[in-house]
């Protein structure tokens, strides 16, 4: 897709995939489990609403928050879309060898994610099925940093080497295929869509149309291939909702200097590396709740000193280096994603990491380059 923005298209097309994720995480699920009594009573969802029900003295300030919190979320959008789009610099650095780079990095993630299938394969010969919770332990619970490193490398690198990319396509399909997870899929597809497709007048209800069936597809092929009724489609927004309710308890309950003293360590722990236990405001003291993935906008408010560096890092090396408009595309999309589903504030720093890893090889390859040009 090629941003110009002297068409609105291109707006036009963010910010409907913005409003459906939004509709989708903050509206019509939440509301349709609060009001719908078929979905409230049913069994799929129990113990789900057995947990809305242990937390019922907080939701009326909860919905009071999740307000706040809507708002906020709509500010980034914009502040986000600004930084990546709007911003024009024309004192940028420009990136040099960035193809020959993305080719080595996508081999190398390649590589690791080989290993990871074949260990997904052979638990599911020795099991004759797949077995979410063993894989959740034993590897989907640890980090997975090559597999969002592929996604993006290969979405970037598409238009100069498609056979390289495609072939990292097919082996993030079936790592996803293979484990049951589904925002490998999801990022995968939003991001070459906003990358690589090319939007006209035309053809964007078409892609609009795509973007829909395709997305359905990706949240609900876990529960096709387990069995499962496809009403439990709902159930990871419904889960991002009680984490988002666990959070603003535990917040409550926080004096300003925890607060502050809890970004110092994330802002440590995250960025350093620093062995610092950080606090986690995502786990519900009812032992009985498990632990849930998380809101990406409860993460920025738990974390806002530690984002605003982030965001301050992210705008420098954006108006000062200059990849090119597939990889700010490619990092928007993956960003969009996160500030719904995912720790935003850990997804921007690993931005922020992809961007200065890009900046140094691509010096040192520039350095290379010209030490071999002298001694010839």
């Amino acid at each position: 897709m090629h941003f110009n923005f002297t068409n609105k298209l291109p707006v036009f097309y963010l910010s409907f995939i913005f409003f459906v994720m939004f509709s989708i995480y903050y509206f019509l699920t939440p509301i349709s489990f609060l009001f719908n009594t078929f979905l409230y009573t049913n069994n799929n969802f129990i113990t789900e609403i057995n947990y809305i029900n242990f937390f019922y003295n907080v939701l009326s300030d909860y919905i009071k928050y999740n307000f706040f919190s809507t708002f906020l979320l709509l500010i980034i959008f914009y502040c986000l879309f600004k930084i990546f789009f709007l911003n024009k610099n024309n004192q940028q650095t420009k990136i040099y060898y960035f193809t020959y780079l993305l080719n080595f990095l996508i081999i190398v993630c390649i590589f690791f994610l080989i290993k990871d299938i074949f260990y997904l394969s052979k638990n599911f010969y020795e099991m004759k099925e797949i077995n979410r919770h063993i894989q959740y332990i034993e590897i989907l619970n640890s980090r997975r940093t090559h597999v969002n490193l592929l996604i993006i490398f290969s979405v970037i690198n598409f238009k100069n080497n498609k056979i390289l990319s495609y072939f990292s396509y097919f082996l993030i399909i079936a790592y996803s295929f293979l484990s049951l997870s589904r925002i490998e899929l999801l990022i995968l597809f939003l991001c070459h869509m906003m990358t690589n497709i090319f939007i006209t007048k035309k053809n964007i209800y078409k892609i609009i149309l795509i973007l829909a069936i395709a997305i359905f597809f990706i949240i609900s092929y876990r529960f096709i291939l387990s069995g499962n009724s496809l009403l439990v489609i709902f159930s990871e927004p419904l889960h991002l909702m009680l984490s988002s309710i666990i959070f603003f308890k535990n917040i409550k309950l926080l004096s300003f200097n925890d607060y502050l003293f809890n970004n110092l360590y994330f802002f440590l722990n995250d960025f350093f590396y620093f062995s610092i236990n950080v606090n986690n405001y995502f786990i519900s003291s009812f032992s009985q709740i498990p632990i849930y993935s998380i809101r990406g906008i409860d993460s920025i408010i738990c974390f806002p000193i530690v984002f605003s560096i982030y965001l301050f890092i992210l705008r420098l090396l954006i108006n000062n280096f200059y990849v090119n408009k597939p990889f700010l595309n490619c990092i928007f999309s993956y960003l969009l994603i996160a500030l719904f589903r995912g720790n935003f504030v850990h997804n921007l720093n690993f931005i922020i990491k992809i961007y200065i890893l890009i900046i140094f090889f691509s010096w040192i390859i520039q350095k290379v380059q010209q030490l071999r040009s002298r001694v010839v």
